[in-house]
């Protein structure tokens, strides 16, 4: 998720710089380093979150939707 969030945090022209690290591997949190031109950063992260859940739904519904395609198909076939 860190990798993700940073890509889409990344490709905002308000960026001057983002980066992440996870301290252990068995901790559930990262540290997230977040700088930008004039937009505050809590209003860019609140963007970029919605928008990274923008971009998982629309993952989720193509695979659903391929998924069943493929059943229909595997159904077919028997």
């Amino acid at each position: 998720m860190g990798n993700a969030l940073r890509y889409i945090l990344a490709r905002n022209p308000e960026t001057d710089f983002v980066g992440y690290s996870i301290p252990h591997p068995g901790e559930n949190y990262l540290n997230l380093r977040l700088q930008t031109h004039t937009m505050p950063v809590e209003r860019m992260l609140k963007q970029s979150l919605n928008t990274l859940t923008d971009v998982s739904d629309a993952i989720l519904e193509e695979f659903e939707s391929e998924l069943a395609q493929f059943k229909k198909e595997q159904n077919r076939m028997k």
